[in-house]
């Protein structure tokens, strides 16, 4: 599942835990400031800085999820068993590619993806790379650490095999969406950072696959063409 030295396993639960104390102060700023406001519907400060604390929060878990993901590698398989969740056969991949952020998701029946168990295998098998990604990434994070902060779009490229017609309109992944923009980027999708989202879909022999990809806005015109025939 995730391999590493007990150097490095350190390093990187520092790190969480430096990201966990400033997310923490940041959290306790937003409650401050909200605690300040008239709480009137002519003001609606409150509401922004509600939406701040929320992401703080979310972040704040994450950071110690990932301290205890860093400090036992067999914690998300046993998650995954107390969930009564099972992996994905194949592994997940994720790459940092033409200076993009690319996940490749393996066979999976997207149309028949429906039950909760089902999305939280995919979303499960996608953390487990997640992980794996910034461990093998890790002197080289600067390269894709202004995701935190800027603008992106997010697209979607779909393999089915050749006999199957899926209507893109119900291809639902928001689940590992959110996840995505939670770990790479500025927490929850909205419309201050999340600009675009393009789908597309080909048939393909017999092959069931997913290519999730985050884009720096400012580069999207000049790679939709290389996105849309990364298959």
């Amino acid at each position: 599942m995730i391999n590493i030295n007990e150097k490095t396993s350190k390093s990187l639960r520092k790190n969480e835990a430096v990201h966990c104390f400033s997310n923490l102060k940041l959290l306790n700023q937003s409650i401050s400031d909200i605690l300040k406001t008239d709480f009137s519907e002519k003001n609606a400060n409150y509401t922004i800085l509600a939406d701040k604390s929320y992401e703080h929060t979310v972040h704040i878990l994450k950071n110690l999820q990932d301290m205890l993901l860093i400090s036992d590698p067999k914690k998300l398989e046993t998650i995954s068993k107390d969930q009564n969740i099972k992996l994905l056969s194949n592994d997940v991949e994720i790459f940092y590619i033409n200076d993009m952020i690319k996940i490749k998701i393996p066979a999976y029946l997207l149309k028949h993806i429906k039950k909760k168990t089902e999305i939280d295998t995919v979303v499960t098998a996608v953390e487990a790379a997640i992980e794996d990604f910034f461990l093998e990434f890790a002197k080289k994070l600067d390269k894709i650490s202004d995701f935190k902060t800027c603008q992106y779009a997010i697209a979607e490229n779909y393999v089915i095999p050749e006999q199957y017609h899926i209507d893109l309109d119900r291809i639902d992944f928001s689940p590992v969406k959110d996840l995505l923009s939670i770990r790479f980027c500025n927490g929850f999708d909205d419309s201050r950072f999340l600009k675009a989202n393009l789908k597309s879909v080909k048939n393909l022999r017999n092959e069931f696959y997913a290519c999730l990809y985050l884009v720096r806005i400012k580069d999207l015109s000049e790679k939709i063409e290389w996105l849309m025939n990364d298959f």
